[in-house]
């Protein structure tokens, strides 16, 4: 079984410690003001409905594009695939028969 082994030096590169004191702080303030985080909770929870709804409308479109291309693509099949049996020609008379004439 493989492990992964991060090490901390470069955990903290990417993502900076925060000092204790100023996280407290930050659950302080959320203990001190639920009113505000909620308002912030249901903002975020809106503009991601507002995002999803859009991702949505994206999809019907392409959907909506892709069968506008099929049904091109079909009727170009049908064009292509059935077209009308040539019309017989007609048989010309023997070569001799068109220098001398019907004898």
């Amino acid at each position: 079984m493989q492990q992964w082994q991060i090490d901390p030096a470069e955990l903290f590169r990417v993502y900076p410690a925060q000092p204790n004191a100023e996280r407290q702080e930050t659950h302080e303030q959320q203990a001190e003001h639920p009113a505000i985080f909620a308002q912030m909770l249901g903002k975020e929870r809106e503009e991601r409905e507002r995002e999803r709804r859009q991702l949505e409308n994206q999809i019907d479109d392409l959907k909506a594009d892709r069968d506008r291309w099929q049904q091109q693509a079909e009727r170009i099949t049908l064009l292509l695939t059935h077209q009308p049996e040539p019309k017989a020609q007609p048989t010309a008379a023997p070569f001799w028969r068109r220098l001398f004439g019907s004898r």
